[in-house]
């Protein structure tokens, strides 16, 4: 299962990026500060897995074939989505609901409801909740032939500490752990397999996640990012449980008006057990994945203060051993951002 899909295809449909220049320190008054951006995008999804996002479905729900690889289905939809904080100065203290501007610049789309703490030298620590605020659309039972498909959410739920600015350097460590519901999780009813067999397919279960990067200014203007992050699923079924490794480079350029960012991404996907659907000749999955995306923004567009505006493009691929789990998402996004 293209895991990484699913983050993609759920916050493709609020945005895929945010300015940049709000990355920094914490405010030194007391009171709300935070992000919103509003705006359109358009969607290009391959997937045999993923349904569309909350508000849209996407892929097709007729599929022929199991040894064919998905077809490419394109949806445009509106987007919002924004972070809220408050800070209280005095004690270096943040409360803060939403999705952080550093994650949505790297495509992480959890929603996060937390607090964060700056300890002197020590460096600022976090503690949150994850939730999916916006589930992703996936298939009761992906392996349904010539016949109409039907659709279920995937949500997961967790929580996540961090710590940044390590003693005061520019590093970061990340912990997460999460609970992976399918509300009505079919998996193989249709194919004829043994009740073993389906339980093999089940894809609910849990995750957990550590993350290291390093934020590297390169100058006034540059700042380089590279990262990796190891995420264990380990899901009900044994065969759509796996071991996924991704790195991750993210390059931001900025100056007074214009800001940029571009990310590449690579990575690994190895499941656990052999599948047992027939038609996959006892493969054990595996997935190489790779994309990159481009935002760019522009500050205070037609002189409004506090605004940016934003365009973004984005392309992730994760190529399968088994051409039925091969999945592709492209995204154009344009909108505006306001700071506050």
């Amino acid at each position: 299962m293209d895991k990484l899909t699913f983050g993609i295809v759920s916050a493709v449909s609020l945005n895929l990026g945010v300015c940049t220049s709000a990355i920094g320190s914490m405010p030194d008054e007391t009171g709300f500060s935070g992000f919103i951006s509003v705006g359109l995008n358009g969607i290009s999804l391959k997937s045999n897995m993923v349904a569309g996002n909350a508000t849209d479905k996407i892929s097709k729900d007729r599929i022929q074939s199991l040894t064919k690889a998905p077809k490419s289905e394109s949806k445009a939809s509106a987007f919002v989505n924004g972070e809220l904080v408050y800070t209280w100065a005095e004690s270096k203290t943040q409360v803060y609901l939403g999705n952080t501007l550093e994650d949505w610049i790297r495509y992480d789309y959890a929603t996060e409801l937390g607090v964060r703490q700056q300890c002197n030298n020590l460096g600022e620590f976090s503690a949150g909740l994850l939730f999916t605020a916006f589930p992703t659309k996936v298939w009761k039972d992906p392996y349904q032939t010539n016949t109409k498909r039907k659709e279920t959410d995937r949500k997961s739920t967790g929580g996540v500490i961090g710590w940044n600015e390590i003693m005061g350097s520019h590093a970061q460590v990340k912990l997460s752990a999460r609970k992976i519901k399918i509300d009505k999780e079919y998996s193989g009813e249709s194919l004829g397999l043994t009740p073993a067999q389906q339980h093999l397919l089940e894809r609910k279960g849990d995750s957990r996640s550590a993350e290291v990067l390093y934020r590297w200014s390169l100058d006034e203007k540059q700042i380089l990012i590279p990262s990796f992050q190891a995420t264990k699923y380990d899901l009900d079924g044994k065969a759509m449980a796996s071991d996924e490794y991704i790195f991750q480079l993210s390059y931001i350029w900025q100056d007074t008006q214009w800001q940029t960012v571009t990310n590449l991404i690579a990575g690994r996907n190895k499941h656990d057990k052999a599948n047992p659907i027939p038609a996959f000749s006892g493969k054990t999955q595996k997935d190489n994945i790779y994309g990159a995306s481009f935002s760019l923004f522009y500050s205070e567009p037609f002189e409004w203060k506090d605004w940016h505006a934003m365009l973004s493009l984005a392309a992730i691929r994760s190529h399968s051993n088994i051409k039925f789990y091969d999945a592709d998402v492209g995204a154009l996004s344009a909108g505006m951002v306001y700071r506050f």
